[in-house]
């Protein structure tokens, strides 16, 4: 059963905002930024690890460790594309690319629906398009900074965080529900 929450008070949507917000910036930042020394990459993906960790644990209090985990594994798919995806560019592979952002666009969708099917004020057309564009965004970057683009690369950047700021808002600023257990 789905109720409206006194834990949804103003504070825990602006702590959730700030949590998701601040943590796909720096999921952003740090997957992308140290992908040439294989330390820095180690470094970079346990920061991934991390902060999708965060981005689930957002969400927990409203909604139950069982969906801060099911999200944190639908983050890890999305780390898992966008992974695949940078490996794909270094190859040169256009096929692999392309099954890749696949597997990045199915991921936007099942996020999509699990946070939809979370909460009735999370339409999942919406959803589904803000996490469809930021992965659009992530592929882009990878593909500016293989062709060594870095100024462009800068202004993706620059439109990749203000959308991320888009989504935590989508997120943070409608009605929370927590869920209760039928009685």
């Amino acid at each position: 059963t789905r109720r409206s929450s006194d834990l949804a008070d103003r504070q825990s949507r602006q702590d959730l905002d700030e949590a998701v917000g601040d943590c796909y910036e720096n999921l952003a930042l740090w997957h992308l930024k140290h992908d040439k020394d294989a330390a820095a990459a180690k470094a970079a993906e346990a920061e991934v690890v991390a902060n999708a960790r965060a981005i689930a644990g957002a969400v927990e209090p409203f909604y139950g460790k069982a969906a801060s985990d099911q999200l944190f594994g639908l983050l890890a798919g999305h780390w898992g594309a966008i992974s695949a995806y940078l490996d794909a560019t270094r190859a040169n592979s256009k096929e692999e690319q392309n099954e890749a952002f696949s597997k990045l666009n199915a991921n936007a969708n099942d996020i999509a629906t699990f946070l939809a099917g979370a909460n009735p004020h999370w339409p999942v057309a919406t959803l589904r398009g803000l996490l469809t564009a930021h992965g659009a965004h992530h592929v882009q970057q990878i593909q500016q900074l293989h062709a060594g683009q870095f100024d462009a690369e800068a202004r993706t950047w620059a439109a990749m965080a203000e959308h991320m700021n888009v989504i935590a808002d989508a997120l943070a600023k409608h009605k929370v529900y927590v869920l209760q257990p039928d009685a």
